[in-house]
């Protein structure tokens, strides 16, 4: 079901005139999905043409977004439990991923930000943001894993080097690398003081920023089987190929907390990344 909920005020001369003075609209939308169930189809490997591999099931996923007058954005984003049902043939594991039952009270995922609306910047300005987690379960077999590994495929640049083609992926990359720097204009532009001035555009402040801890129990059966050609170029699969049974081991993510940040998207991922 979706709810949808505005307020635009009485709508007299008053509230007119203070809107015409930049005064902020009242405004919030919500929305309320009893489920969304998301099926993975298999079109990569031949025999299992077209079968379903995984299905995700999320359960009460709820957003909201609102704008008071003072010039404030909220934005909540709650997911009550998740389960990914694994359908590959012969795999161990039915479910993939579990998330332990959890009541509305204590959902699965919780992200809130505050936003501080400001038009004539190209900043983004935050006043709080967080993100909570609650403990996964997650469920691995070799058989799982390769399949998996079928998908990601294509993105996987190591091929060349796993084939022993390692001097051409090396002249390749740096034949590209010489290409893309070649004949530029690394002077400074005329325009130098718009370029200061622009120097923080697109950066993000967060006054306060808390990620929550995360805890990941991690189950993985090894088990002999033929090694697949269209995954032999991903190294970290060859590492699995070598990974012993573990049951139910223990990922524990620390906090991540910061406040007054003023970074890049870009180096705000390497942060947290590093981080962790």
């Amino acid at each position: 079901e979706d709810m949808i909920s505005y307020d635009l005020g009485k709508g007299s001369s008053e509230d007119m005139e203070q809107f015409e003075y930049g005064e902020a609209l009242a405004l919030s939308i919500r929305v309320d999905l009893p489920a969304i169930s998301l099926s993975v189809i298999d079109n990569a490997t031949p025999n299992v043409h077209g079968r379903e591999i995984m299905l995700a099931q999320f359960n009460w996923l709820l957003f909201e977004f609102a704008q008071n007058r003072e010039g404030y954005h909220e934005v909540e984003l709650l997911l009550t439990s998740l389960q990914v049902d694994n359908h590959v043939q012969k795999s161990i594991h039915p479910v993939l991923v579990f998330c332990p039952a959890t009541d509305k009270k204590e959902p699965l995922v919780h992200v809130s930000a505050v936003r501080r609306v400001q038009p004539s910047s190209s900043s983004l300005v935050f006043r709080y943001a967080a993100v909570r987690v609650l403990e996964i379960e997650v469920y691995l077999d070799r058989r799982t894993v390769e399949s998996i590994a079928s998908f990601i495929e294509p993105i996987g640049r190591a091929i060349d080097v796993a084939k022993g083609n390692s001097c051409e992926w090396v002249s390749s990359i740096t034949t590209d690398m010489a290409r893309s720097y070649t004949g530029k204009d690394y002077r400074a532009t005329k325009d130098i003081e718009a370029v200061v001035q622009t120097a923080n555009a697109g950066r993000i402040y967060f006054e306060h920023l808390h990620l929550h801890p995360v805890r990941i129990g991690l189950t993985f059966t090894q088990e002999w089987m033929e090694w697949k050609s269209g995954v032999e170029g991903l190294m970290i699969f060859h590492f699995i190929r070598g990974m012993t049974s573990i049951a139910n081991a223990p990922l524990k993510f620390t906090s991540f907390m910061v406040g007054n940040a003023f970074e890049s998207p870009q180096s705000l991922v390497r942060i947290v990344a590093t981080h962790y």
